[in-house]
């Protein structure tokens, strides 16, 4: 998970909710 933290440019393609 901490990838995703550190990367939530990534984590957007995945939930494109977040900013």
């Amino acid at each position: 998970m901490l990838f995703f933290l550190e990367n939530p440019g990534l984590l957007s393609k995945f939930f494109p909710i977040l900013p």
